[in-house]
């Protein structure tokens, strides 16, 4: 029930009165269906003592009931462009309100471009890199969330569970990424063995996944032997540093036979 109705327009007037006081109250963005509790800190400390005060003249009155009075006004001030409106004149504080809102960023000269897209500009050719690493073209993409507004443009409350949807699909996306980056960091590693293999010298490598001693070829075993070792601490590339094993052995077994 507005105040008009329960008090008249004197408690209307008196309640316009007191806001003028508080630039924090009546600076505050209203909507038709923004409540009281979307008032920040400050401005509520003020409302409160606006009410306390009409309390002391206006027997039994609402904060409620005082809220949707100067919603109504508050909005009803802007949308008007009658200067006949009876409660017009006892609004003028909101002038500064309207003034102070910000200004759209003048026009750019023709022909420069705006700092965003210069930065865009100026940034690398991103297909280009992805292209250059078809590993990062399997990751997935994360996808677009966010909060939908209702149908009255209510302020939207941002201390929800609406962004548990991203909080997953990042924790999936960063364990794909680690996933992928550990599977190049094994295959690195079976290609490096793989070319120490071929410039392997000749001598006999027997197949049960030790390496025997050749005092001419010694550094190279070693470096062969450390190259399975690494191989062998990730976890599922077991097996096949075995078959390279296998593979190394019929290499260097063929070459040995050759030169007997």
């Amino acid at each position: 029930m507005s105040l008009t109705t329960k008090y008249g327009a004197e408690c209307v007037k008196a309640l316009l009165e007191e806001i003028a006081k508080h630039p924090e109250v009546y600076e505050v963005p209203l909507s038709q269906h923004t409540t009281i509790r979307k008032f920040p800190p400050c401005a509520m400390v003020s409302w409160r003592g606006i009410i306390s005060n009409l309390r002391e003249i206006f027997i039994g009155l609402t904060s409620d009931d005082a809220f949707v009075t100067w919603r109504y006004m508050r909005l009803q001030y802007f949308k008007s462009s009658s200067s006949s409106w009876m409660w017009k004149r006892h609004m003028t504080f909101l002038d500064t309100t309207h003034r102070r809102r910000p200004m759209a960023s003048p026009a750019l000269p023709q022909g420069q471009p705006r700092l965003d897209q210069a930065l865009l500009n100026d940034a690398p050719a991103l297909p280009v890199e992805v292209a250059a690493l078809p590993a990062l073209q399997a990751l997935p993409h994360l996808p677009n969330y966010r909060p939908e507004a209702d149908e009255h443009d209510a302020p939207i409350d941002v201390d929800g569970d609406w962004m548990e949807p991203m909080d997953q699909a990042v924790l999936e996306l960063r364990e794909e990424v680690d996933s992928t980056t550990e599977r190049l960091e094994q295959h690195a590693l079976a290609v490096a063995a793989e070319q120490e293999a071929n410039l392997m010298m000749p001598g006999p490598l027997v197949l049960n996944g030790s390496l025997p001693y050749h005092p001419e070829n010694q550094i190279f075993y070693e470096n062969l032997e450390n190259a399975f070792m690494r191989i062998g601490t990730h976890s599922g590339w077991e097996e096949h540093a075995s078959e390279l094993r296998r593979k190394i052995a019929q290499i260097v077994n063929a070459i040995h036979e050759e030169d007997e």
